[in-house]
């Protein structure tokens, strides 16, 4: 629906010509378009009625702009008034040069020419309004994350180079990991370990109708984890208590998220879903534990013990 006003008169030159031309020989019988002599056009009515109609046209164009004129009058009536001219605006990119380490300052007022559009003798030049910064940072890393499946994909190869067949983007292709690791440098250094006890006070304890998921202990190697058989007094981290471990293997020192320690780790192996109603074979996220506080104990396993030293009352033996 336009919002243009109607016009009051559409004609244009070339119609008010032939309005003209029928009305002369309607009202002016002996008037003739052509020289009754040669039969040639007669070209001083042919320019009289080109006259007339142009001058027609540009009355009626005056005419024509009476409704918007009135339309601006009404407005003014209101209080209503035109918004006052501004400056043109267009988004603009900056980027560093190729290999630049540091960031880089535009100032503001920094002047910046556009091409010219056809017609016009030279660029457009724009001004910066503020200053700002242009970081000399580079996207490494493309990774797509699947909520409702739990599932992630690393598409960090596009990066470097674009793929023949297209690929989906916004799938995952492999599950996204929900890893607790749990480090002790002293306790987990012991090669003579023979049990480890995690006491673990929760800070809510799950729904009667809690949706299953399963857990699996690990000692962290770095490489894929080493299963453990827990006794789990927590029934999956549901309900305050402890869980134990018997007989740990010695824990190789490694690095978690730049934390140099020994670590245990519990990996969550059922998926997660966002939503809030239950999900086939998925945990609600709103169900995952929330751990109020986690202590460590341990008990070592030494025979053959050599004393250092010994006294008798205050006599060395």
């Amino acid at each position: 629906m336009s919002n243009a006003a109607p016009l009051l008169d559409a004609r244009t030159a070339t119609q008010l010509r032939e309005d003209l031309t029928n009305a002369l020989r309607g009202n002016v019988p002996e008037w003739s378009p052509t020289d009754p002599a040669t039969g040639a056009p007669d070209q001083a009515s042919t320019a009289l009625i080109a006259i007339v109609a142009r001058f027609a046209e540009l009355v009626i164009e005056r005419l024509n702009q009476a409704p918007n004129k009135n339309f601006l009058a009404f407005l003014d009536l209101l209080g209503a008034a035109p918004l006052p001219p501004e400056p043109a605006r267009v988004p603009l990119t900056f980027t560093v040069t190729a290999g630049s380490a540091s960031d880089a300052v535009v100032p503001a007022g920094t002047r910046i020419a556009a091409a010219p559009a056809p017609g016009d003798a030279g660029p457009v030049i724009f001004e910066t309004e503020r200053e700002l910064t242009a970081v000399a940072a580079s996207l490494q890393t493309l990774i797509a994350v699947d909520a409702e499946r739990d599932l992630i994909a690393d598409h960090s190869a596009l990066l470097a180079s674009p793929a023949a067949n297209g690929v989906l983007v916004f799938a995952g292709d492999r599950p996204n990991e929900h890893v607790l690791y749990i480090g002790h440098a002293a306790y987990l250094s012991y090669p003579q370990l023979a049990a480890l006890t995690l006491n673990v006070k929760m800070s809510a304890e799950s729904p009667a109708a809690a949706d299953a998921r399963v857990l699996q202990w690990e000692i962290w190697d770095g490489e894929n984890g080493v299963p453990l058989t827990a006794v789990d007094g927590t029934q999956g981290l549901r309900a305050t208590g402890t869980i134990s471990f018997a007989n740990l293997a010695q824990i190789p020192e490694q690095s978690v998220q730049g934390v140099r320690s020994r670590w245990l780790r519990c990996r969550l192996l059922t998926p997660v879903s966002p939503g809030a109603s239950p999900a086939q074979g998925m945990v609600r996220a709103g169900q995952l534990p929330l751990v109020a506080e986690l202590r460590v104990s341990a008990q070592l396993q030494r025979t053959a013990l050599v004393p250092e030293i010994a006294f008798a009352n205050s006599q060395a033996v």
